[in-house]
């Protein structure tokens, strides 16, 4: 970042800049009169205990369950913040403490939390998606799934791919898809395409290929490649 850059995210964190929108990964900054309503700019400041509450009943919202590392992590606060939070939170009935068959950590959730029987989900996953996101092993926790972002690990030590998706389907993660968007060619791209050991590449493979031009639809993409790397490639080549 430039001194720019760097004084603009300054004065983002201070609250004396607001975010007025984005276009792609671009911020464009206003003054907070010109993008917060008026019953928020008068609006007494929250003490310190208060806006972590706010934060963590925030992340309890995104996370439907969680232990205290995972709502830590989900707004970057201190675990010591977090800790007499959750304490606060549960003594004003606004979370209930739960215990989690499997895990090691204590966990709460927000009470009356409706819990579906069944989830009919179809979605490929951003890598900064919270369900996969950090701590990383929370996706191992819930989904038995090992993920690591390779972005930033060296071509030649990639597992998976450069920028891979995990594709959920119902409650489960079943595969993961390396993506790129070829704007040049209008494509597409899945370079690599791969199951988890127990999910069924005749069941998968369709719903994957459908999301696959679902995706491609909403970036204005013409089509979907499908490479031949990965052990679900044939599959999905077959029916995309």
């Amino acid at each position: 970042w430039g001194h720019g850059k760097l004084a603009l995210e300054y004065l983002f964190a201070k609250g004396r800049l607001n975010v007025s929108h984005r276009t792609n990964f671009t911020r464009y900054y206003a003054t907070p009169e010109t993008v917060l309503p008026e019953e928020v700019l008068e609006a007494p400041p929250l003490s310190k205990e208060e806006g972590i509450d706010d934060l963590t009943v925030s992340a309890m919202r995104g996370l439907g369950v969680a232990t205290e590392a995972d709502i830590a992590q989900y707004w970057r606060m201190k675990r010591a913040d977090v800790r007499p939070s959750l304490a606060r939170l549960v003594a004003s009935g606004h979370l209930e403490p739960v215990d989690v068959d499997g895990w090691r950590s204590p966990a709460w959730l927000l009470p009356g939390l409706s819990i579906p029987h069944r989830i009919a989900a179809r979605a490929l996953l951003t890598p900064f998606d919270p369900v996969v996101w950090a701590p990383r092993d929370r996706s191992e926790r819930i989904h038995g799934f090992d993920y690591t972002i390779e972005i930033y690990v060296p071509e030649e030590k990639r597992v998976f791919g450069y920028y891979v998706y995990p594709f959920l389907l119902g409650d489960r993660i079943v595969g993961r898809v390396d993506l790129k968007s070829d704007r040049s060619t209008g494509r597409l791209l899945a370079r690599a395409t791969w199951i988890e050991d127990h999910a069924d590449p005749a069941h998968v493979a369709p719903h994957l290929a459908a999301e696959l031009h679902d995706m491609a639809g909403w970036l204005g993409m013409d089509e979907v490649e499908v490479g031949r790397k990965g052990n679900l490639a044939d599959e999905v080549r077959r029916v995309v």
